[in-house]
């Protein structure tokens, strides 16, 4: 069987010699790119229960309601990583501990 190879040929003018592989790993390994939890217990647990709801409502819901339903997946990510990415852009953080570092 045959596997992808996802490395242009050398000259590829979209890469001056480089692979994407190497693009890649030079993207992921930044410096300072981490996740830290700006979701509190008491916001996780609001979150996931939410979330759940919502996410039941698809299975019961019909039409674009059941589309919107899926709105709690999002709800049930965030409370199991405890990391909000719309709390890091509006720089809020229901967390005690980094409540406590300002």
């Amino acid at each position: 069987m045959l596997t992808p190879h996802f490395d242009p040929p050398k000259g590829y003018p979209g890469c001056r010699g480089t692979g994407v592989r190497a693009k890649m790993r030079s993207l992921s390994s930044t410096k300072g790119a981490t996740m830290k939890a700006n979701v509190g217990s008491a916001d996780r647990a609001i979150r996931l229960v939410l979330g759940l709801v919502l996410l039941s409502g698809y299975f019961w819901l019909g039409g674009a309601a059941r589309w919107v339903a899926l709105i709690g997946l999002a709800l049930v990510v965030t409370a199991g990583l405890s990391f909000c990415p719309l709390y890091t852009l509006l720089g809020i953080s229901t967390g005690g501990h980094a409540a406590k570092g300002r």
